[in-house]
């Protein structure tokens, strides 16, 4: 995962150090959701993406302030966007004057200027490594400070790894949880 760009190098090294630490679940009794996976750091993990979900939620609500508060097109001089990158869009970033992007240091930017340097296209996979510096820059010959661009929130999988890593020792198993409730009552 680490090498397709989902996490950082941080996260990755967290996630080794806690599957060395703590290769089982670290309490003897049994937590109210049963547990399933005697791999406690998978269960960490995937907690820790189902956590992460929370920020596709707060995007989505950012997006839908700002269309309904400003009255402003949210993909105006973008072309055709199909309705699938809309969606990715709308749930993993929403836009910002460029001058915030430059001064908030967990803000990426989801545009990158053409070839010819005469327009933009949202970019809508940013690699968890990426010099974001460099990605500014790029971005800065084509935009004034303030001119609002799409950016993608750069919160460290580690954050939720944290509240998975709680939750997940006191609780239990939430994704399998889940899962099996939805089956429970389709079947």
């Amino acid at each position: 995962m680490l090498r397709l760009g989902m996490f950082g190098g941080a996260d990755a090294k967290a996630f080794i150090c806690l599957s060395v630490a703590l290769p089982n679940h670290p309490l003897p009794s049994i937590p109210p959701l049963t547990f399933v996976n005697p791999i406690f750091p998978l269960v960490v993990l995937y907690n820790a993406y189902l956590f992460s979900l929370s920020v596709a939620i707060y995007c989505l609500i950012k997006n839908f302030g700002y269309r309904y508060r400003r009255g402003k097109k949210l993909f105006k001089g973008f072309g055709s966007l199909s309705p699938l990158k809309r969606l990715m869009a709308l749930v993993t970033g929403y836009k910002v004057r460029f001058e915030d992007l430059r001064g908030k240091v967990y803000l990426y930017p989801m545009e990158e200027v053409t070839a010819d340097s005469e327009s933009r296209r949202l970019k809508l996979f940013i690699d968890a490594e990426a010099d974001r510096d460099m990605l500014i820059k790029m971005l800065g010959t084509s935009t004034g400070d303030e001119e609002e661009v799409w950016v993608s929130p750069g919160i460290p999988l580690l954050f939720f790894a944290w509240a998975a890593l709680i939750s997940s020792t006191l609780v239990g198993d939430i994704l399998f949880w889940m899962v099996f409730q939805v089956f429970s009552k389709v079947l």
